[in-house]
């Protein structure tokens, strides 16, 4: 399915997992397992989708970015587990440290804030989807680091393609 006019929206999503819903009475469940053929939905996947910009609140100081390229997948490879646990707003006030991204708040309002443990390694709120360990995240490139001010810094990471 697509658009006539070449129109992106979640809409055009829906209507085809509608329609594969629609048809799994003819057997078009994509489940021919080693061919992979079968139906499915192939959807565009935007450029911006993998590339991700995070502003940290850093003093003034050098930040190495190889060095950070090489820890980042030292950590990925290290395939630590990730957990959910909940905080209340007034605890989360009470701790401001949680919060290191400068732009990004936590998604408080509604009287408890999920956060996102990586064992070991990491415990912030978050309130999006998460991967279940580190591992799936696959390598990644550091492709710059800029001074966004007194102490703002923005690593801009890509994912590598896979091997």
């Amino acid at each position: 399915m697509v658009n006539i006019k070449g129109k992106k929206s979640h809409q055009l999503i829906d209507d085809g997992l509608q329609v594969l819903n629609n048809l799994a009475h003819r057997g078009a469940c994509g489940s021919e397992y080693n061919t992979g053929d079968g139906a499915g939905i192939l959807i565009q996947v935007p450029h911006k989708f993998f590339k991700k910009k995070v502003d940290f609140d850093l003093p003034e100081l050098s930040l190495d970015k190889a060095e950070i390229e090489a820890r980042l997948n030292e950590l990925i490879a290290g395939d630590a587990p990730t957990a959910t646990q909940w905080i209340s707003d007034a605890d989360l006030a009470a701790q401001p440290d949680l919060v290191r991204t400068m732009k990004v708040k936590p998604p408080s309002g509604q009287g408890r804030v999920r956060l996102l443990e990586v064992e070991d390694i990491d415990l912030q709120p978050c309130g999006g989807t998460h991967v279940k360990s580190t591992a799936e995240i696959g390598a990644v490139t550091v492709r710059k680091i800029e001074n966004k001010g007194k102490h703002n810094r923005r690593v801009n990471i890509t994912f590598k393609e896979p091997a």
